[in-house]
């Protein structure tokens, strides 16, 4: 079966890049950008086509943002499978027919960081049982972590990895932030960020909270209150408060 890809973000990047390396072979790419769709097919060692009429595969993944996709989906013959890579998009929202299927990598990817495939996450959907033996074959070549899951779950798993992820990154953001302003050194700060993950490794986030929160020590929490910005102010206060209401029946015991 011919591949085909659109799009020259960092999942297409790293997915196509993942897929090659494994040995499948892809046909050629489309991209909004005609140098980075070559950029891309250089990677791949494949053709690069000025619109999505054009590509030649058998099975297209769609590398595009969520608000793109139903856009995209439209433009591909329905003979041909279509696979596209969101972890938010419905599958019956997509407007198109069965031949239409999921491969979600639960993974923050960038464009050339390399990334653990042995345990990268994938989960797979399709309603046509055919394309998701498809899908499952290729997500066998790049993880032994592939799953079933449907539009639902997978929905929930974005969300989720949305609070694990892109909102502890924004944390980790304030924290420099705060000490950048004082002309402080954030580099002290690395390896309790590293030691905080390492943790969460093998502990459960429930037993593992520390901090003025977890202990209701209101002293401390007031004095971080009044040396942040008033912004500041309302996501210390949020979080301290999510903190206190989880472990006040704990406390009450």
């Amino acid at each position: 079966m011919k591949l085909s890809i659109i799009g020259t973000g960092n999942v297409a990047h790293q997915l196509g890049s993942l897929l090659s390396k494994a040995g499948v072979k892809f046909s050629d790419v489309y991209g909004r950008s005609t140098d980075k769709a070559l950029d891309l097919a250089i990677k791949l060692k494949c053709n690069v086509v000025d619109s999505v009429s054009k590509l030649s595969g058998d099975l297209i993944i769609v590398c595009v943002t969520d608000d793109a996709i139903t856009e995209v989906l439209s433009e591909i013959p329905s003979h041909k499978y279509a696979v596209y890579t969101s972890g938010s998009m419905h599958l019956n929202q997509c407007g198109r027919n069965a031949s239409t299927g999921v491969l979600y990598p639960l993974q923050t990817l960038k464009k050339d960081q390399a990334i653990s495939t042995a345990e990268l996450p994938l989960l797979i959907e399709s309603q046509d049982t055919g394309l998701l033996h498809e899908i499952e074959k290729l997500a066998r070549l790049i993880s032994k972590n592939v799953h079933y899951a449907n539009s639902e779950e997978r929905i929930y798993y974005h969300l989720s990895a949305v609070w694990m992820n892109n909102f502890t990154t924004h944390m980790v953001y304030l924290s420099k932030s705060i000490l950048e302003e004082k002309q402080l050194h954030f580099e002290l700060l690395r390896p309790l960020l590293l030691e905080t993950a390492e943790k969460l490794k093998y502990f459960d986030p429930r037993s593992s909270q520390t901090g003025p929160a977890r202990r209701g020590d209101e002293r401390i929490l007031q004095l971080h209150f009044d040396l942040l910005n008033e912004k500041q102010r309302e996501i210390y206060q949020l979080i301290s408060q999510s903190i206190q209401d989880t472990y006040r029946n704990d406390d009450q015991l």
